[in-house]
């Protein structure tokens, strides 16, 4: 398929079955190379194919000015690199996690999808705030942006990990929660370049 990009994994077997034409992402230890072709790939492991380019949308955003606070819904918010989003619990500081200071802390991400799977597949109220993310995408596949920069708007992110559902996010929740969260609870994500985020931005790589 001309054009496709595939995620290579560092453990690859050798003659792993890639695409003859089309563009490779390929991931070696901690380097990601980006742009070779099939036959620059000497040692292969499985071939995870990842969406090419992608163009979502922000749905809504939301802070929590301190710990345990509900979160609130607003129509912007400005992103600041190395400190997170203005307003919220982690810009700061007071935040559950605030004392690990780490960059994934400075926005988090989740799928409108999700939220609507987990309110039909598992019968809880789950309203788009109730996730405790920061912003709500729709068409983004977040799962796959760990390690790959993208934009929201006029900012720039990088995804670090997944934002794995916890028991204390049940705990302000619904029984159930974490489970109907398993695998998509959305993605922490460091701040490259700032600015302001709205709803309607889009997110794209």
């Amino acid at each position: 398929m001309v054009g496709a990009r595939t995620w290579v994994r560092p453990n690859a077997r050798a003659g792993s079955k890639l695409p003859r034409s089309g563009h490779l992402w390929a991931h070696f230890g901690e380097h990601l190379y980006r742009g070779c072709r099939a036959g620059d790939i000497k040692d292969g492991p499985k071939v995870h194919r990842i969406p090419p380019m992608f163009k979502g949308e922000v749905v809504s955003i939301f802070i929590a000015p301190e710990e345990g606070a509900p979160t609130v819904e607003v129509p912007e918010v400005r992103a600041v690199p190395g400190s997170g989003l203005e307003g919220d619990r982690y810009f700061m500081n007071a935040g559950k996690m605030s004392k690990k200071n780490k960059p994934e802390r400075e926005v988090t991400l989740i799928e409108s999808e999700t939220i609507e799977a987990v309110a039909r597949d598992y019968d809880i109220e789950f309203g788009l705030g109730d996730s405790r993310r920061n912003v709500v995408t729709r068409g983004v596949p977040l799962n796959h942006l760990v390690g790959r920069e993208f934009n929201v708007g006029e900012t720039r992110l990088r995804g670090i990990k997944l934002c794995d559902p916890c028991a204390y996010l049940e705990s302000l929740t619904s029984e159930g929660v974490r489970k109907a969260l398993a695998n998509r609870g959305g993605l922490n994500a460091q701040i490259l370049s700032g600015g302001v985020i709205r709803p309607g931005d889009e997110v794209s790589d």
